[in-house]
């Protein structure tokens, strides 16, 4: 039964018959929709990365308000705003290997 309204962890999500490719357009909170209407449990979470749910307008502003700010940078060594004192001692007393 699962197999029939769920995609596992991995699933081949690329069909046979190309006409079968669901498109999905949105997302409401654990659910989204495919362009046919039809409506799946993203269990997934976006594959760890919608933890909170899509269609969450407060994140959303979020980030269009960072997106004016900075729109994007690698991740690297380098930072957007610098650390506090407390994030400093931290580096520097954690333990190496």
């Amino acid at each position: 039964m699962a197999q029939r309204y769920l995609w596992g962890h991995f699933s081949q999500l690329a069909p046979t018959n190309p006409a079968e490719i669901a498109v999905i357009e949105r997302g409401d909170g654990c659910h989204v929709w495919d362009s046919d209407g039809r409506r799946y449990l993203d269990g997934l979470a976006g594959l760890f990365t919608v933890q909170a749910g899509h269609g969450r307008t407060s994140i959303a502003q979020a980030m269009a308000a960072q997106a004016e700010k900075l729109a994007y940078f690698p991740c690297g060594p380098m930072r957007t705003r610098a650390p506090s004192s407390s994030q400093r001692a931290w580096w520097r007393s954690r333990p190496t290997t």
